[in-house]
This record gives structure tokens, sequence and C-alpha cells, in this order.
């Protein structure tokens, strides 16, 4: 889908302009079901009273950025860069109290995702499968307490950016 800006020369007016704004500066037009605003634009009374055109606008990609450090926002309306109408980014340095939020984030994020490893774990935990006089019975368990243990310690005191252990493919006895 096309996003376009309103201009006049190289000045931006208005952007995005949608159909919605179409519709709200010609309120006694009917446009049909599937209206093309590029179409239709151009021949509106405003858009040839004033010398409006629309125009396309391209979004940048997003730049590289250190998110522990840095902010990445898109900025609110597009520029004119090389004759193309162009939605970029803005990346500033974070304050220290937006990466004492963002460590802190991060920390929760970490937990939450150690606590959800753990307890889709809980099974080898089970005596009646660790249990060598039971056929089958987990071979392998002593790998799974191993597992357990990194995640528990990343549970119980979460760092910034966590080392995640690789869980064991359970191996049953035949």
């Amino acid at each position: 889908m096309t996003v376009y800006a309103e201009v006049q020369g190289n000045t931006l007016v208005q952007y995005p302009y949608t159909l919605g704004s179409l519709m709200a500066e010609n309120p006694y037009t009917i446009f049909g079901s599937d209206p093309n605003i590029a179409e239709i634009f151009p021949e509106t009374n405003i858009a040839i009273a004033k010398g409006y055109t629309l125009q396309p606008v391209t979004f940048a990609a997003q730049p590289t950025y250190d998110p522990a450090t840095q902010l990445c926002v898109q900025n609110s309306s597009p520029t004119l860069i090389n004759n193309v109408w162009t939605l970029e980014w803005t990346v500033s340095q974070m304050t220290p109290d937006q990466e004492t939020a963002w460590q802190t984030q991060q920390k929760s994020n970490n937990k939450t995702q150690a606590q959800q490893l753990l307890s889709e774990t809980d099974w080898s935990e089970i005596p009646s499968v660790t249990n060598t006089s039971n056929t089958p019975h987990l071979v392998n368990s002593a790998d799974f307490v191993t597992y357990r243990n990194a995640l528990r310690s990343i549970a119980v005191n979460p760092p910034v950016t966590a080392a995640w252990p690789t869980k064991p493919t359970e191996q049953w006895s035949s």
C-alpha cells in the first residue's frame, strides 16, 4: 500500500495524506467503492487552487543501532531527499535512566524466559522418569539436571545478557 504526502513544491503540507483526508476536504463528493486517491487528488479544488500535489513516501530502512545504549525512532514526517519524500529514522543516545530501565526490562525478560524453559522440562524431574528400574526411563537425566541448574541460575539472578544453555535431547532406555 502506498502512503502519500500532500506537498506544495518542496514543502510538506500534510502527512500522511489518506482517503479520509481526501474525503474530509471534499465532503460533497462521492468517490465510489474503491477510490484511488492518487488519481482523484489532482482533480480536487484544493489541488488545483493551491498547487498541491500528492507524492508517494518511501520508508528508509531502520539503521543499525545499539539497543542497550541508543534509541531508534521513526520520524513523524518525511523529508525531501534527492527529490523523494522519505520517512527516516533518528538514532539518539539513551539517558542514564533510560539505560537503567532497558537493563531492568532485559533482566525481567531473561527471568521470564528462564522460568518458561524450566517449566518445559519439569517432566524430567519426575521420579518415575528417572528411575532406572523403570523401562523406559530417561538415560541422560544428568544432562537435564545440568541444563536446569543453568536455567535456574538465570531465573534466580537474571543478567542483562544471558548465556543460554543448550537443551539436551531426551534419550530413553529401551
